[in-house]
């Protein structure tokens, strides 16, 4: 180890312990790019200056850990309290001896923890509380950090009489006033503790949600993990659920990869706080990837606190998770006790483990993405700092193009035009010049984009001309002739009348408006799909359709494996290799899609063999050719609530049986990428008991499940995420009734599925009248949804029942919602970024679909797309508004 190397302005020691004496620090980055005879690249690492000066996030910093040891000492003189009392230290230099960690003398969490009976003692008192989070804004800001989020348990600091809710104003002046003077956004997070009571913890989270509009963005439980698990605080949670607060949890630190499940899967963590755990379990760790949970990263912390599988720096596993698509946060978690500044972190980060600029640069991004915010805010604030970073780096030298584009798809999205920051543009002055009179959006130009379709009803999207090709089979298997159709049919399912093509479309059309036909069709299904090869037939039918008709290049079949195993008991004999299980079922439509994959593998092979001299024909082909081979078509499992909850329960095993994730050398896979339970009465919170087994299955074995809710009543949804472990809602058309709902769905990306045929019907109104409430449905009810920023992908679903093709009725969508082709293309995208496949695949399909989309519009005379303007005259640094002293 080296000694500490003395540094200008707090400037926290943290990195010095990193380096070796062969690689001395270097500070001297504030030159301009003039001056570099060459741009620098992607892999010149970042000095310490930059990254002090790159706009950054702070979401886990503890305020009884970042307390200024100056601050601690007067506020004990002012309070008359001895700091004699704790080992009879009361100078500054004594004082940092007792506090601050070395890393020599911190062999466990409770050495890390002695300070923090110093610093809770000055805390006591409201002025107190609200100086020390002014003051720890003031030393983010100078360390270039423009949103902190501040934790703390306010039941830590009512020995002296204060009361919680006296705490809790105390740091919510402090916020408004650090968020008056400062440039940075402050948002406070309040904590449980894990040893404390269950009472005391739903206390807590009682007083978070009062101050939800105060300034209180999420409830966290911190606390030893070992002996005291997450679950038992379930009370606390259940507020915590019910009022839609965000959720962040210490878990992984101290206890293994059990503490993560509880904390991501039965308390509702939309962030996990250190996690360094997680590897323990390569299914859960994929999970968090695929469900962007976000890990804050306290390196420095955890190698004080001996955190799980972690004795020094380079022990922690952040390369590993952000190489392998974790969304990873480094923070300081208690600035003071460590000894270390965000900088410090970063550095040491680029230092030990190799970091190029880009994954800087998205590291703190993701700082900002994973902000406990409002979207609207959050996208504006990440996309300035990226603009501003942008900035800084160009005039530092760096060549920008190069460094974003080893990453164009992730950066793109943002909307920030990183092609500006050369050396033919004027930094610092530009506003984008877009054109934005678009030509119009016809059913020709939607036909040819990529698309998603989410899903789709195998037993409701096959064609009646598939059903009436089978029942022509079948009595040619069965030597009839045609005029013996309808006793056949009579004999076979027990349905009359069935004599020609339009009756079996007249049969079909019933189903969609009368439940009397159920059983009728279902019967109808199972003979013409009961069989390995028929449901070979009937699944190219869906696929090939949709491909043809609408240029869908990713589909999720939705299969209710009980329909194709005579669970009617009919009479019919289709066969001697008929299914006889539901597993039967699932295996056939696994063999089935890979097969598929084979062929469109195979196929992509040859026509990249083939030589072409047209640019455009192989410009068109690109999508096609990256694409099909990750996988076009994914299996959901799904049952309803016709079926009891014990047949529920054997089709959620057989989706956890073939829904665990393959992880090796190759992108993670799976053969069943789903489970759904779609209800023709949607599930009240009551009534999830019944089913509580199957998704605490679905649960613990990582599935993925999307649940029909929202259409009744919006509070369900809440349900439908927690109780079921919803990745995905189905319907939604009440959401405009609870706008908390639809602003924690928009916070947190979770996608919605919108039926387009029942959606956009005909007969249409504006204010429906469902169970004595009014509801919109149509097009007011969508464009209220994207206004909101509601994550909506269109799905035909039952798709015999919609009037049109996909193309024709989001056209019908784009002239009723008024959408621009950028809103367009962004509900387009939903479909890839939302599909139930791996992380890496998702991003790869969408960043080509979107590549691909944006040429072809723009060949059309689209303009504008994916972009955002910028007025940088107006925007305002921290050398404008200079942390103002506390008090003054």
């Amino acid at each position: 180890m080296m000694k500490r190397v003395t540094t200008p302005a707090r400037r926290l020691g943290a990195v010095n312990r990193c380096y070796s004496s062969s690689k001395p620090r270097s500070d001297s980055s504030s030159s301009q790019g003039s001056i570099y005879d060459k741009k620098k690249s992607n892999n010149d690492p970042l000095s310490y200056d930059l990254i002090k000066r790159l706009p950054k996030a702070d979401l886990h910093y503890h305020l009884d850990g970042g307390i200024r040891l100056e601050t601690v000492l007067s506020l004990a003189k002012e309070q008359n309290i001895s700091l004699k009392n704790f080992s009879g230290e009361s100078t500054l230099e004594q004082l940092r001896k007792l506090v601050v960690v070395a890393d020599s003398e911190c062999h466990s969490l409770e050495d890390y923890l002695r300070g923090f009976d110093i610093t809770c003692a000055v805390l006591q008192k409201p002025y107190a509380l609200t100086r020390a989070l002014y003051e720890i804004c003031e030393d983010a800001v100078l360390d270039g950090v423009r949103y902190l989020e501040v934790r703390f348990s306010p039941i830590l600091h009512i020995h002296q009489g204060m009361s919680l809710t006296q705490a809790m104003e105390a740091v919510v002046e402090g916020m408004a006033m650090a968020e008056h003077n400062l440039p940075i956004f402050i948002r406070i997070i309040v904590c449980g503790m894990r040893h404390m009571t269950p009472e005391q913890s739903l206390t807590l989270a009682e007083i978070a949600w009062r101050y939800k509009g105060k300034g209180v963005v999420a409830f966290d439980l911190a606390g030893p993990e070992h002996t005291f698990r997450a679950k038992d605080h379930k009370p606390a949670f259940d507020i915590v659920r019910k009022n839609l607060l965000n959720c962040t949890i210490h878990a992984g630190e101290g206890s293994g990869w059990q503490s993560i499940q509880d904390a991501v899967r039965y308390c509702g963590a939309q962030r996990i706080g250190h996690g360094t755990a997680l590897l323990e379990n390569r299914e859960l760790w994929q999970y968090v990837i695929d469900q962007k949970i976000a890990l804050e990263c306290c390196a420095t912390s955890n190698v004080h606190t001996k955190a799980r599988g972690i004795q020094e720096f380079k022990d922690h596993p952040i390369k590993k998770y952000f190489d392998s698509g974790v969304i990873c946060v480094p923070c300081t978690d208690n600035r003071t006790m460590s000894d270390v500044s965000l900088s410090d972190e970063y550095e040491s980060y680029q230092l030990n483990f190799g970091f190029n600029v880009e994954n800087m640069l998205r590291m703190m991004d993701y700082g900002f993405r994973a902000a406990f915010m409002d979207r609207v805010k959050k996208q504006r604030l990440r996309a300035d700092c990226f603009f501003e970073s942008c900035k800084i780096l160009a005039e530092a030298g760096y060549d920008i193009s190069s460094i974003i584009s080893s990453n164009r798809d992730y950066w793109d999205v943002l909307g920030v035009d990183y092609t500006l920051f050369t050396d033919k543009h004027s930094l610092g002055t530009i506003i984008h010049e877009g054109k934005f009179n678009n030509p119009k959006i016809t059913t020709k130009v939607i036909q040819q984009l990529p698309k998603t379709d989410l899903n789709v009803r195998l037993d409701s999207s096959i064609s009646t001309e598939f059903l009436w090709s089978e029942i022509q089979r079948l009595l040619k298997h069965n030597n009839l002739n045609t005029t013996q159709l309808e006793q056949f049919l009579m004999d076979q399912i027990g349905v009359s009348g069935l004599k020609t093509k339009p009756d079996v479309q007249n049969l079909v059309d019933k189903y969609a408006t009368n439940t009397t036909t159920k059983n009728d069709v279902e019967r109808l299904v199972y003979l013409t799909m009961g069989t390995p090869e028929q449901m070979n037939r009937a699944v190219r039918d869906v696929l090939s359709h949709a491909k043809q008709t609408d240029n869908v290049y990713y589909m999720e079949l939705m299969v209710r494996p009980k329909l194709y195993t005579n669970h009617l008991n009919i009479k019919s004999n289709v066969g001697a290799d008929s299914f006889k299980t539901e597993e039967e079922v699932v295996q056939c439509l696994i063999h089935i899609r890979n097969q598929i994959l084979n062929e469109n593998h195979n196929a992509v092979e040859s026509d990249s063999n083939s030589e072409s001299g047209d640019k455009e024909a192989e410009g068109n082909n690109e999508y096609v050719k990256n694409s099909l081979p990750f996988s076009h078509v994914g299996l959901v499992l799904y049952s309803s609530d016709d079926d009891t909850p014990e047949s529920v329960f054997t089709t959620a095993e057989i989706a956890a049986k073939y829904g665990t994730v393959r992880v090796g050398d190759k992108e993670p896979s799976s053969d069943i990428c789903g489970f759904g339970f779609f209800s023709q009465k949607e599930v009240s919170e009551s009534e999830y008991q019944a089913y509580q087994k199957s998704f605490d299955l679905l649960k613990r074995k990582q599935v993925n499940v999307c649940i029909y809710s929202g259409t009744t009543h919006a509070q369900n949804v809440v349900s439908a995420l927690f109780l079921g472990g919803a990745a995905r809602i189905s319907g939604g058309r009440r959401l405009h009734s609870h706008p908390d709902v639809m602003q924690y769905l928009a916070d947190h990306e979770i996608p919605v599925e919108v039926d387009l045929g029942a959606e956009f019907g005909e007969g249409q109104k504006l204010n429906e009248t469902l169970n004595g409430h009014s509801t919109f449905v149509g097009s007011q009810g969508l464009r209220l949804l994207i206004d909101n920023d509601v994550k909506v992908t269109m799905c035909s679903m039952k798709g015999r029942e919609n009037r049109g093709s996909r193309s024709e009725m989001l056209q019908r969508v784009v002239e009723e919602c008024n959408l621009s082709a950028d809103e367009l293309l962004k509900i387009l995208m939903n479909g890839f970024s939302g599909s139930f496949q791996s992380d890496c695949v998702r991003r790869r399909m969408e960043g080509l679909a979107r590549r691909e989309s944006i040429r072809y519009l723009e060949s059309r005379g689209f303009h504008n797309l994916y972009k955002l303007q910028w007025f940088p005259a107006h925007s305002k640094s921290e050398e404008q508004f200079p942390p103002k002293r506390f008090g003054v």
